[in-house]
């Protein structure tokens, strides 16, 4: 070994022995912060951190929509002693800030430890490597002419005994190497981890093998996919929640949360997780993929499918639709991953009798990722997908009316129609949708009403981009659903200047479930450009209607009224002024959010 090696190795080793003292510096830092100091603050046990904070008080936090849940009520001598600075929220942040690094820790030795042990072996191993090596150069050096005569000598005198062995040994010692690469061990870490997640979080966890590398995934797609293939029930959740899956998830260091201006905007895989995510998920049969560990246009031995496409390469539908031996009736996941034209003929789309999840729509909220069908005349194939639980046409352009068929789908859980900004009918018989839990009609700007079926739908728990307009025909207006007694998260949008009325906030405060909800001042009339018409300009006019002041009492109904008890966060869109009103007027405005 070199003397580099020996240095690299050194330094190595030093570091090792630092994270021991690292930890307890830690654990000593917390300690001296710990608001009450009657109580030990914090203890190493096996490189994780002990806390001692009292039990019901460790669950508050941060909620996965950033806000901040409510911690309970102190006595007045609990603050005796405590640090001035240092409050128990403060506190509660810190301890998990220190647990995350503990875990960190602990990981960064045990990899390091491994390296030491790798540098080792293959720094002696690769010195007989070399060794042979030249051992072997000098065999395959033997003159086939004499340099004194010129004669040419006898084949047999070369040693091809020697050189055959030489081979062999440098073969076992090349493979011998290549079983240690420290990728192996990594990738057989995350297979014991995830072997120890329960059974929901395993099958959830493959999904995210379709997104590419770096690629944000929106926690609404996760729950919706999830939703469809029945691994969370949201008429039956029990511990197996959305939320509590992703918990799971990123407890084992799987995912990894994105975080803007405080709140968690979605989530993604470390290249290297991805990685052996995609391993597993090839080991497990729940997706097919390519040499680079992209999704094919295979069916997968869980009958699962993803339409792709390549440059020079005809698109996986087409493939898929010409292979007259692929049995598609027990296709039951069609996935789009990036087909921009996923139109199919409708003979053959009828076939798909046993489908759970069909995402034809975008993956991702961008204008970059355009998607369109040249006719919509496949859709009504859809009346045979009786299993059918969650269907996404988000994003796709040119689907001017929903069909019919839509309504024959009985086992349907998830209707995503989100950014379908051509779309100007729905259904009237949509009531029919009996299992319809999440509704989603975000963006789609040329959406004049809603049918008044939709008060009907009794088990919906989201509903978005609820349109109040005029009242006008046989459009739903916002007092036919009180029956929605189920409605957690509800997104409200209007042009109207005098919404709410007092009969509409008695609708509101009825919903005794709700936990979001979402008020967009700015719905547009009917136009060619399929944008928003929302901006700082409509906020002021409608200030100047009805005065600040209402607005502000009107809000603070919503969020103190005691019917209200349950509602997490109240985002108000285009209504700068109202909210900067708000956050003077309310000491308590953590539930509030504004956006432009």
């Amino acid at each position: 070994m070199s003397a580099d090696d020996q240095r690299s190795t050194l330094d190595v080793k030093g570091i090792i022995s630092l994270i021991p003292n690292l930890t307890q510096f830690v654990a000593d830092v917390i300690a001296i912060s710990n608001p009450n100091p009657q109580t030990p603050a914090a203890s190493t046990t096996d490189g994780q951190l002990v806390s001692a904070i009292p039990s019901g008080r460790r669950h508050g936090g941060i909620s996965s929509s950033g806000t901040q849940s409510n911690a309970p009520n102190r006595e007045a001598g609990d603050d005796e002693g405590r640090h001035p600075m240092v409050t128990e929220d403060n506190y509660r942040s810190l301890y998990n800030q220190v647990d995350k690094l503990f875990r960190d820790l602990k990981h960064v030795e045990r990899s390091l430890q491994r390296l030491v042990s790798l540098e080792e072996s293959v720094g002696s191993q690769f010195g007989t490597l070399v060794r042979q090596s030249r051992e072997l150069e000098d065999l395959l050096k033997v003159p086939t002419i004499s340099p004194q005569n010129g004669r040419r000598l006898d084949a047999s005198k070369l040693q091809d005994t020697d050189v055959l062995e030489k081979f062999r040994s440098l073969n076992n010692m090349v493979t011998q190497i290549q079983d240690q690469i420290p990728f192996i061990s990594f990738l057989e870490d995350y297979q014991c981890s995830y072997e120890s997640l329960s059974g929901e979080a395993k099958s959830c966890l493959l999904c995210f093998s379709v997104f590419a590398e770096n690629t944000v995934v929106r926690k609404r797609l996760l729950a919706y996919w999830w939703i469809g293939e029945g691994f969370v029930d949201p008429k039956n959740p029990g511990d197996k929640t959305v939320d509590g899956i992703l918990r799971e998830l990123m407890g084992k260091g799987f995912v990894e949360p994105l975080v803007r201006k405080r709140r968690i905007v979605g989530f993604m895989l470390n290249p290297l997780v991805r990685f052996a995510v995609i391993k597993i998920a090839e080991e497990k049969g729940f997706l097919c993929f390519d040499e680079m560990g992209v999704p094919t246009g295979k069916i997968s031995p869980s009958s699962q499918v993803c339409l792709t496409t390549k440059e020079l390469e005809e698109p996986s539908r087409l493939k898929l639709v010409g292979d007259k031996t692929t049995k598609v009736e027990q296709l039951q996941t069609m996935f789009n991953v990036n087909d921009p034209f996923p139109d199919f003929k409708a003979k053959w789309f009828s076939k798909l009798r046993n489908l759970l999840v069909l995402h034809l729509g975008c993956l991702q909220d961008s204008a970059e990722h355009h998607i369109e069908v040249e006719d919509t005349d496949f859709l009504k194939g859809l009346k045979n997908m009786k299993r059918l639980k969650y269907l996404s046409l988000q994003g796709i352009s040119r689907i001017v009316e929903i069909p019919g068929s839509v309504c024959s789908l009985s086992s349907l859980r998830v209707l995503d129609l989100n950014s379908c900004h051509n779309m100007e009918l729905l259904p009237k018989s949509m009531g029919t949708l009996k299992q319809l839990t999440h509704l989603d009609l975000s963006g789609c700007y040329l959406l004049d009403h809603i049918p008044k079926e939709l008060n009907l739908l009794t088990e919906l728990q989201v509903l978005k981009g609820f349109i109040i307009g005029s009242g006008a025909g046989d459009a739903c207006l916002l007092e036919d659903l009180i029956k929605l007694k189920r409605l957690k998260k509800f997104s409200i949008i209007t042009s109207r200047e005098d919404f709410p009325r007092g009969d509409e906030l008695n609708v509101l405060l009825g919903f005794v479930a709700l936990t979001n909800l979402d008020y967009n001042m700015g719905h547009k009339k009917k136009h060619e450009n399929s944008a928003p018409v929302t901006s700082q300009k409509t906020s002021a006019n409608w200030d100047k209607e009805r005065g600040a002041v209402e607005a502000v009492t009107v809000v603070n109904k919503l969020i103190n009224h005691e019917k209200m008890e349950t509602l997490e966060k109240l985002e108000l869109r285009c209504f700068p002024e109202l909210c900067h009103q708000l956050g003077c007027a309310r000491e308590d405005s953590s539930r509030i959010r504004s956006s432009i």
